[in-house]
């Protein structure tokens, strides 16, 4: 999962100018270009085809004067495109992570021994959907960047329901490692993708806050995984002969497949295609993103695709990112179990492994408008990182308290989930 991810990273940086030279051919080609711009700033739509004619974005910045900005309608544009945007994709993230971590809840809703699973076997389980993740993280991706967003981000999220409805009805090891493993296979493009689309909308320095509030969401549907769980738990159990764990699946599969159907028609293709922009807002729109200093043409050349694997910097972004994500999935998966063994009977310890998402959360938001306040990534990130330790050290300290051990749990909560947004925008 994690070298596709920094590949993908690198990769949706390439695109931006063949994305968006395209977008501005289309959307430019019977229009007068200077209605989109004063006079005394009409260079600014020259700059944006030379580069697109040259590839050259440093020698034209060098023909160039700097860009006059329109401050006050860019404010007005970025509004818009949060009010769409942002809510959209915070909703399919949070179904998006609630499909993943489900499982650690049906655990303590006898799934294993209804499925008659030694604990070896549960834990390959849980190995088949990262095997899956990170052979179709790529291909996935590709796909995106090859079709429509909003076709193919709403297939994912539906085939996602549809395989939690198919995992109620598994009956042995076999059926549910095949289901996780398609589960992971579908779910790879969906966060990467997610974050290349942003890319599609907003400036470098305008991604932390806007990544970290959908990943905030994604906590959230941590804790409200927990919390139905344990209302299934106490309503549903066995309900037409079906355990809760089987009614778990069943319910976040729906509404999976709800959400992705609804998303179909709400997520637009690009700004230049968003039917609630204006045709002035989606020029402005296409015109601020192609002075990006990461603006390059022809993401597909073999050349830059090798440069991307040759380029020291993206192998210790993936040591950091594995460094991340590798305590933050255990931790998301596990934390229901963990809780249990604290001493808490299974009904409270799914409830209680809601609030270590909730402060997750509200750290997520807090550390991202800081960091995008300070100009800065490195010092919050490793601030986050030593306050998920002290909450590890907590955790396995021998001779404390029970609540010491769950007050731990909660602080890993707070340093860990700020991590992921903070590491991809740095």
């Amino acid at each position: 999962m994690f070298i596709p991810t920094l590949y993908n990273t690198k990769l949706r940086i390439m695109s931006r100018q063949s994305r968006y030279s395209s977008s501005l051919i289309e959307n430019f080609e019977n229009d007068n270009i200077e209605t989109v711009v004063e006079n005394d700033n009409a260079e600014t739509v020259c700059e944006i085809f030379d580069v697109i004619n040259t590839g050259d974005s440093k020698n034209v910045k060098e023909k160039h004067k700097p860009i006059k900005t329109m401050s006050r309608e860019e404010k007005e544009l970025l509004w818009k495109i949060d009010i769409r945007v942002i809510p959209l994709f915070a909703l399919l993230y949070a179904f998006s992570f609630m499909d993943k971590v489900n499982i650690g809840n049906a655990k303590l809703e006898h799934f294993e021994e209804d499925l008659n699973l030694t604990e070896n076997q549960y834990n390959m389980i849980l190995s088949s959907f990262f095997v899956a993740y990170i052979l179709f993280e790529v291909p996935s991706n590709i796909v995106l960047m090859n079709t429509r967003p909003s076709v193919w981000i709403s297939f994912i999220m539906l085939a996602c329901g549809i395989i939690l409805i198919c995992t109620a009805a598994a009956q042995n090891y076999l059926q549910i490692m095949i289901l996780r493993f398609l589960l992971g296979a579908f779910e790879a493009g969906f966060f990467p993708g997610t974050v290349f689309y942003i890319t599609k909308w907003y400036k470098n320095n305008e991604e932390n806050f806007r990544i970290s509030l959908f990943v905030s969401t994604a906590t959230i549907a941590g804790a409200f995984s927990s919390l139905m769980s344990f209302s299934v738990s106490t309503f549903f159990h066995e309900a037409n002969d079906l355990s809760g764990w089987q009614w778990a699946f069943i319910i976040d599969g729906t509404l999976t497949c709800a959400v992705a159907l609804f998303s179909y028609f709400l997520i637009p293709d690009s700004a230049g295609t968003a039917s609630w922009l204006t045709r002035r807002e989606r020029k402005l729109a296409i015109e601020r993103l192609s002075h990006e200093p990461s603006y390059h043409e022809d993401y597909t050349e073999k050349h830059q695709i090798l440069e991307a694997f040759k380029d020291w910097k993206i192998y210790m972004a993936m040591l950091l990112y594995f460094c991340i994500l590798a305590p933050l999935y255990s931790f998301s998966f596990f934390i229901p179990s963990i809780v249990n063994g604290l001493g808490f009977n299974a009904l409270y310890s799914q409830l209680l492994a809601a609030p270590p998402f909730i402060l997750g959360s509200g750290s997520s938001l807090i550390v991202a408008i800081a960091s995008d306040r300070a100009g800065l990534r490195g010092p919050y990130l490793v601030c986050c990182l030593l306050v998920a330790i002290m909450g590890y050290a907590l955790l396995i300290m021998q001779n404390v308290s029970i609540p010491v051990k769950y007050l731990g749990a909660c602080i890993v909560g707070i340093g860990l989930f700020p991590c992921v947004p903070t590491s991809i925008t740095w």
